[in-house]
């Protein structure tokens, strides 16, 4: 499982020169808060593709829970046990646990879900076609977003927007560098909880060279994708409830979510 401390320097992207053999930072004090904008976001892209009577308010709430629930799940890292791993695997990062806290609030800060919404060109698309205009698109990605190289995208279909309406919380999440084929379908739903755990498997990609593509294919294979929610790479702890969405109801008071949302 990924560290802050090393989320949090992935995103830091000061000026620089070469000298030679050596790259210079022209900013080296990356906690100044005038040097935040050199920072980068991250997050995902999300493409709207159902427009049917009543999915605007649907669409808002998804947008809403994913937003909030990222964020939520961050707070798992605030733990002890994750600031102390961090520290022991990096040591000097981090003076005290107050400057490991201050970096988990750069990263809530750091934070972007970039909204595609066109009825004209988006309504009714399916994944491929789908595919087609997120490659189109990618060179916007990788300017809003860190990681976009990894062409990961998420997607608000009809069943996506119906399953909100009933109080389930789950995204498409589909892969546009490879087509569908026989090993692997290239899509997925994932909980809309769980989106941290896709950000932070696609780091540890860059990171370590393991592929979330073969994982896909070895656990979606014998799956029925109409009604499976993958819960991402099993090398990301599970975050509880740390990051649970339920749809309020009159009466019922909910015993470990963490936010509310009122239709």
């Amino acid at each position: 499982m990924p560290e802050i401390s090393e989320m949090i320097e992935f995103l830091w992207r000061p000026p620089r020169i070469n000298t030679g053999p050596i790259v210079k930072h022209l900013v080296n004090d990356r906690k100044a808060p005038e040097n935040f904008q050199y920072y980068r976001n991250w997050g995902f892209t999300v493409y709207r593709t159902f427009y049917g009577p009543g999915s605007d308010t649907h669409w808002d709430t998804l947008i809403d829970a994913v937003t909030r629930q990222t964020l939520l799940a961050l707070g798992y890292h605030e733990e002890d046990r994750m600031f102390n791993d961090d520290i022991k695997r990096h040591w000097g990062k981090y003076s005290d646990k107050s400057e490991y806290l201050e970096d988990i609030n750069r990263l809530k800060k750091l934070f972007r879900l970039t909204t595609r919404e066109d009825a004209l060109l988006l309504d009714g698309l399916d994944i491929p076609q789908i595919r087609e205009v997120c490659r189109k698109e990618l060179p916007q990605a990788r300017e809003n977003i860190e990681v976009a190289k990894h062409c990961f995208a998420l997607v608000a279909d009809e069943k996506v927007l119906k399953y909100i309406a009933r109080g389930v919380f789950v995204i498409t999440v589909v892969a546009y560098d490879q087509d569908e084929d026989r090993f692997s379908p290239g899509w997925v739903r994932m909980s809309t909880g769980d989106i941290l755990n896709l950000w932070e498997s696609l780091f540890l990609e860059d990171a370590t060279f393991r592929t979330i593509h073969s994982a896909m294919r070895y656990e979606l294979s014998n799956r029925d994708l109409e009604t499976y929610v993958w819960p991402g790479l099993p090398c990301i702890e599970p975050l509880g409830d740390c990051s649970e969405a339920q749809t309020a109801r009159p009466g019922w008071i909910p015993e470990f979510t963490r936010f509310r949302v009122d239709y």
